[in-house]
């Protein structure tokens, strides 16, 4: 199938996968080919094996056979482990999501060439649509935008505007809704997330932001940033002149997404083909391994497990338990820190003296 694939890499993408990605030109083919032939092997799995589809997955991981391998059977686990996301899981369904312009690609690029991605969580109505809804759309366009190949080695820098963020929309999370974007995001989809900016942030997120940091891995939490208003923190980050004026930039107003949503109404028949692979029965591909990875998860995610079904209104007071405790433990620290200071110091006085 080596036939089926023509890089469209410029120059210089090609060579920042060389360098960060461990792609190699000369070799790529045959590792896509050896990729494939244990796809195959595997039972139970009606998969896709095209090379462009392969090779999301090997450079998101760098070229590591095995957690490529892991990649992809973890990104066919969650379609059918939550059909209420995945089933009939096309851009048509939700065209009435894409016309509050919720999310969409901007039509530049941040300083390091990433695709930037922005998110306006206060345009969700609540009244009238889910947190699935909105999942949806996201899965839907970072698909889409991985299509391009220069996304696949650059990667994407999430541009999240908290502007109109209300409490009902704070009352829609809760601790399942983090669980499974961390898992998506970090676990299931063959993307390089390389930053999270984070502005116009209201008071009453910051602790939500913090606990949700919480579900990532070190790397990926470190990727978060809450910017604020601080604008000259973002243009570290993306050139002013790629931003609005409200964002401290020079364009006079962020592009609007009319183009993006007529895009995206023409994949419904991409998806819909796309739905006819994965999984075919109930074994999930949960061999030994995967149990005993899934034993290791659920030990370090007990929290999660417990709390996942339980009331937004629960869940905000569990967060504010949490929070006290952990100002306690704070203070309790600083406390006795300072008493051992002050010890020492009385120590040393007396030793001086005598």
């Amino acid at each position: 199938m080596a036939s089926d694939y023509t890089c469209t890499l410029k120059e210089e993408t090609l060579q920042l996968a060389i360098k960060e990605l461990n792609e190699n030109p000369k070799t790529r083919i045959l590792e896509v080919k050896a990729f494939r032939e244990r796809i195959l092997q595997y039972t139970g799995l009606q998969p896709r094996t095209d090379t462009e589809f392969l090779l999301r997955f090997l450079r998101a991981r760098k070229f590591d056979q095995e957690r490529a391998f892991q990649l992809y059977l973890s990104y066919y686990r969650m379609r059918k482990e939550d059909p209420k996301i995945f089933t009939g899981l096309k851009p048509s369904c939700v065209r009435h999501m894409y016309q509050s312009a919720m999310s969409f690609p901007h039509t530049h690029r941040d300083r390091e060439g990433c695709q930037i991605y922005l998110i306006f969580p206060g345009r969700l109505d609540t009244s009238h649509y889910t947190i699935e809804e909105a999942f949806k759309v996201e899965f839907l366009n970072v698909n889409k935008m991985i299509e391009d190949e220069e996304n696949q080695v650059r990667g994407f820098t999430l541009l999240i505007d908290y502007r109109d963020f209300s409490m009902s929309h704070f009352m829609m999370m809760n601790f399942d809704f983090a669980k499974r974007v961390s898992k998506l995001w970090q676990d299931a989809f063959p993307a390089r997330f390389k930053a999270c900016l984070l502005v116009n942030v209201p008071s009453f997120v910051d602790i939500v932001i913090t606990l949700f940091t919480q579900f990532l891995k070190s790397k990926l939490a470190q990727r978060v940033h809450n910017i604020g208003s601080d604008w000259k923190k973002l243009h570290e980050y993306i050139d002013p002149s790629c931003l609005p004026v409200d964002y401290g930039g020079t364009l006079p107003g962020l592009p609007t997404n009319e183009s993006w949503v007529e895009e995206m109404m023409k994949c419904d028949e991409k998806m819909e083909k796309e739905s006819k692979f994965g999984f075919v029965d109930d074994t999930l591909g949960k061999d030994s391994d995967r149990k005993q990875q899934d034993a290791i998860t659920n030990m370090y995610c007990i929290p999660v497990l417990l709390l996942e079904n339980i009331s937004p209104v629960i869940n905000i007071v569990i967060i504010v338990i949490v929070v006290v405790v952990i100002i306690i433990i704070i203070i309790s620290s600083s406390s006795s820190s300072s008493n051992s200071r002050s010890s020492i110091s009385l120590l040393y006085t007396g030793t001086a003296g005598s």
